[in-house]
């Protein structure tokens, strides 16, 4: 704010009119309107900016599922260093966020949409944290869920040109890594620090945003295909493994040669 931007929370209804300059109108305790040379999105996965831009977003069907809660009572496990263990079909990973509290994950495949579902969601997910290979799988199993257990599609989004007239976009708003890579905060950073130096160089027309256009794309690709990568390695069913493969799938009672 020192430096003469001002800050407005509890918006909604927010419309949107691109072209030269950009017209905002929104509602925040009463309907208001401002226009700008430039709207920076960063309004996350559902951007309104986005939609309202006439930018469209290209979408990967998910091969994985991302399972994910809050846990307290894991005191007796080292918090000096964060924990990844890959075991079946699951890739399991501990985030401490110190005094005994820490976020986990489990990586599934597809088959693992419903795998920790309904009431008792949290203590089925905390049940199956018991790899063989992790020493305190156990102190886990035993841990007190501290929020919900929620699971979330594995999928890959991205914009081919996340730039139009008045209007350029930043972070989730303009596509989203598969999370089992965890790149999300990076992708958004680097975004942003990328059209924070264009437009200190004066960009403000669509083809000045090109540059950012080209790198974002080649990243995600990038992305895309590492994410992939982990998939396939931990958490994709054997099923599909065998599908990508060709190898036909046995059905019960067939035995192979």
């Amino acid at each position: 704010m020192g430096a003469g931007a001002k800050v407005v929370r509890s918006v909604h209804d927010v419309q949107l009119s691109a072209g030269q300059p950009v017209s905002v109108t929104y509602s925040s305790g009463r309907a208001r309107e401002t226009r700008a040379r430039l709207v920076v999105g960063a309004d996350g996965r559902s951007s309104t900016v986005r939609r309202q831009g006439g930018i469209s977003l290209q979408r990967d069907d998910p091969v994985n599922y991302i399972a994910g809660s809050l846990v307290d009572g894991l005191a007796g496990i080292s918090d000096d260093h964060d924990v990844m263990v890959g075991e079946g079909d699951q890739l399991l990973l501990v985030f401490h966020q110190g005094g005994g509290r820490a976020r986990l994950y489990a990586g599934l495949g597809r088959s693992g949409q419903r795998r920790f579902a309904g009431p008792d969601a949290a203590a089925q997910f905390l049940a199956a944290w018991k790899p063989g290979c992790y020493p305190f799988s156990g102190f886990v199993a035993s841990g007190i869920p501290a929020g919900p257990c929620a699971t979330y599609p594995g999928d890959d989004t991205w914009t081919d040109t996340p730039f139009a007239d008045g209007v350029v976009l930043v972070g989730d708003a303009t596509g989203y890594n598969d999370p089992i890579v965890g790149q999300g905060l990076s992708i958004a950073l680097r975004d942003a620090r990328i059209v924070r130096d264009l437009i200190l160089d004066g960009a403000r027309q669509p083809a000045d945003f090109a540059p950012y256009g080209r790198e974002r794309f080649e990243r995600m690709r990038r992305l895309r295909l590492i994410a992939s990568v982990v998939s396939v390695t931990f958490v994709e069913d054997a099923n599909n493994r065998m599908a990508r493969a060709g190898v036909p799938r046995r059905e019960d009672g067939q035995h192979g040669r």
